[in-house]
């Protein structure tokens, strides 16, 4: 019977955080999709690394909301998605790797991923732009 009630519960936990994430990878592509910093800044950890082509920083939440409002503002999303996430079953890291297109190019954008108490948030986003060939 322990084994049962053991089982059950590692399931649940398990479709708990595969939820999670989902509702996180959905939320973080509409952000880009709709240029909405605000939505995307719901996940920013409390510092965030932000590495913009050659520039890189790390900001407070607020400072990386505007830094995302400056960067929608130069470049206008036309579409967002993500292109690989791992789904690790332990505190490994996870990460997701996403394209942006926008009107002046594409991007192909890195996170890492942090899971702290049981929420995930944005630890770091970094923006390589896309050569054009």
């Amino acid at each position: 019977m322990k084994k049962l009630l053991l089982l059950v519960f590692l399931s649940v936990m398990s479709l708990t955080s595969s939820f999670a994430q989902s509702e996180f990878i959905d939320d973080v592509t509409v952000a880009f999709k709709n240029a909405d910093q605000r939505l995307l800044s719901k996940y920013f950890s409390n510092k965030i690394e932000i590495t913009l082509l050659d520039q890189s920083n790390v900001f407070s939440k607020s400072q990386a909301e505007l830094v995302m409002k400056d960067f929608f503002s130069k470049y206008d999303p036309i579409d967002f998605q993500i292109l690989y996430k791992n789904n690790p079953n332990s505190d490994a890291a996870r990460f997701a790797i996403g394209q942006l297109d926008t009107r002046a190019g594409k991007f192909r954008i890195y996170f890492i991923i942090k899971n702290i108490e049981n929420n995930l948030y944005l630890q770091e986003m970094r923006f390589e732009q896309e050569r054009t060939r």
